[in-house]
């Protein structure tokens, strides 16, 4: 099935550029002529939708529109992006011996704070892969 005019149409309706690396659009949307050239069976499409963001082949970040939290992901990415990798580095590394084995991924009963800390600790990789690939 080839990716038609339309589809392509569809497809910059739906897409959103904030940032050089930031993008987003809503997963479920993706039209179907797209996901079969790209081989995508229903089973990984249906993984796929459930995820808040994803990396693109030309190094950008893509955001699901699809989830209720997209804009507070959005936001917090574009934050980060602002920011210079030197200064991302130094807070990873910082945040890195915080948490013991398997405290990251439990959020429970931690304060806002602390789950907004969590949340972007693992954002900062996702950033600082997208500034490398842009520099590259």
């Amino acid at each position: 099935m080839a990716i038609t005019q339309s589809t392509i149409k569809q497809i910059n309706k739906n897409y959103h550029r904030h940032s050089d690396t930031i993008h987003s659009m809503d997963f479920y949307k993706t039209p179907k002529e797209l996901r079969v050239a790209y081989g995508v069976d229903a089973e990984a499409f249906k993984i796929y939708t459930q995820l808040p963001y994803c990396r693109t082949d030309e190094g950008q970040i893509l955001v699901n529109e699809a989830l209720p939290d997209w804009e507070l992901m959005r936001d917090l990415l574009l934050a980060l992006d602002r920011l210079p990798d030197s200064l991302l580095i130094d807070i990873y590394r910082m945040d890195k011996h915080r948490w013991a084995e398997g405290e990251l991924d439990k959020m429970e009963g931690d304060t806002k704070d602390e789950m907004l800390r969590k949340i972007l600790y693992r954002l900062i990789p996702e950033i600082t892969w997208a500034h490398f690939f842009h520099k590259n």
